[in-house]
C-alpha cells in the first residue's frame, strides 16, 4: 500500500480545470479532486516522495493558490 498525503488548496473557480491539467502533466506528481467547486477548494492527494516537488509545482503556477490548513 502507498502511503499519500493531502495538500488542501483554494484557487479560483475558472483555476480549478487549469490546476487539474498541469498536475496531470507531471505524471505520478499527484491528483487533484475537487472539495467544493463553488469555493475552488481542492486536494492534491501526494506521495511521500512527490511532496516536495508538487510543492514547487504549485510555487510556480502563474495563477494564484492558497494553502488552506490540514
Amino acid at each position: 500500500m502507498i502511503a499519500r498525503t493531502c495538500i488542501r488548496l483554494r484557487v479560483s473557480r475558472a483555476d480549478i480545470s487549469f490546476l487539474v491539467q498541469v498536475m496531470e502533466g507531471y505524471d505520478h506528481v499527484g491528483v487533484v479532486t475537487t472539495v467544493d467547486p463553488g469555493t475552488g477548494d481542492v486536494v492534491l492527494q501526494v506521495t511521500p516522495d512527490t511532496y516536495e516537488d508538487a510543492l514547487e509545482i504549485l510555487r510556480h503556477l502563474p495563477v494564484e493558490v492558497e494553502m488552506l490548513p490540514e
